[in-house]
């Protein structure tokens, strides 16, 4: 385990096989989400990705003078930062390309890339509301789509890599991904 992250917490430790490194993560969901990029490269569908790639700035700050005639900060820069950048492969099906919402002009584009926010399913409340204030502004802003990748919907449409099915403690099946097809399973069922 790592030091604490950008939320706070204690960081987990990932291992990026299509890069040969291993990442500091801040959520088990980010641990599921590269095990899926990572079998998903194995297949052609994705390409290359990067971890907490380019930040946006969504508002530059501001500031006011006072009754004294002293500068103070009125509002702090906000600026977002996407999970991950994904590049998808010539075997992305579909069925991916529409998951993601690819736009018909991204296609014609000579890589296909698109931006990740990974999300738990608790996550419904504060930091979802600010997801969906986040995501708005940068389509607003800069014209990019970033996904909302929740593993356990997302799996069940695109499978679940064989490193998220069973627990890295007890080496159990988790509940969570039961019955789920794997990644190559879904990938390949989809080109037929």
């Amino acid at each position: 385990m790592a030091d604490s992250g950008k939320n706070g917490r204690r960081q987990l430790e990932a291992y990026d096989s299509l890069h040969g490194r291993t990442l500091s993560v801040d959520s088990r969901e980010e641990v599921d989400a590269i095990n899926w990029l990572c079998e998903a490269a194995e297949l052609s569908a994705v390409r290359d990705f990067e971890y907490q790639p380019r930040s946006f700035e969504l508002f530059a700050g501001a500031d006011y003078v006072d009754a004294d005639g002293k500068t103070r900060c009125l509002f702090r820069d906000h600026v977002y930062t996407p999970d991950f950048l994904v590049a998808l492969g010539p075997s992305a099906g579909t069925a991916l390309l529409k998951e993601f919402r690819v736009r018909a002009p991204q296609l014609s584009a000579p890589e296909v890339s698109v931006y990740w926010d990974v999300k738990g399913t608790f996550a419904r409340h504060d930091g979802g509301r600010s997801f969906s204030l986040n995501q708005k502004w940068v389509w607003q802003k800069y014209g990019e789509y970033v996904y909302k990748m929740v593993p356990k919907a997302f799996f069940a449409k695109a499978g679940c890599p064989a490193k998220s099915f069973y627990s890295a403690k007890a080496k159990r099946e988790r509940k969570a991904f039961a019955g789920m097809k794997s990644v190559k399973e879904a990938l390949l069922d989809e080109k037929r």
